[in-house]
């Protein structure tokens, strides 16, 4: 190659970078501006691995829920006896509740709160339970639509 047709190469490469840099800037669009702008910026990290999501702040009632179950004693359901119906279905009788069977949600309140359970199954020898949660009670009521 002579060096009168360099001079030649240099401008066709240069030309062919510069279009090549405006038609890369044209597909990406123009900077977000405005108020969401913040969010945008903070949707996706590239580096971030496949499936992972950006950990969201705890709702702070949740969080309070949370504390209070952790930190309370739940009292005993006191079974006063089992009676067994017509169908053969089992009832338990339960201290400060009543009649509950298979299924029902059960509460007692003590010290100010609410303690629910749900009676997963009568038989026999005795019943089994789930505890669901501890409220205090105008919490119950707002859930209720009260």
């Amino acid at each position: 190659m002579t060096w009168a047709r360099r001079p030649k190469t240099v401008i066709i490469c240069a030309g062919i970078l510069v279009l090549a840099s405006a038609a890369s800037a044209q597909r990406q669009g123009p900077e977000p501006t405005g108020p969401n702008t913040e969010e945008w910026l903070q949707l996706r990290d590239p580096f971030w691995p496949v499936g992972y999501a950006r950990p969201t702040e705890p709702d702070p009632a949740e969080t309070k829920r949370q504390e209070i179950q952790q930190r309370v004693e739940w009292p005993l359901l006191v079974l006063r006896g089992l009676t067994r119906m017509a169908n053969g279905r089992h009832i338990a009788i339960l201290d400060g509740v009543g009649l509950a069977e298979a299924g029902d949600t059960v509460s007692v309140e003590r010290d100010g709160l609410t303690y629910r359970w749900r009676i997963d199954e009568v038989t026999r020898r005795g019943i089994r339970t789930t505890r669901i949660d501890v409220r205090e009670p105008r919490e119950l009521l707002q859930d209720n639509g009260e």
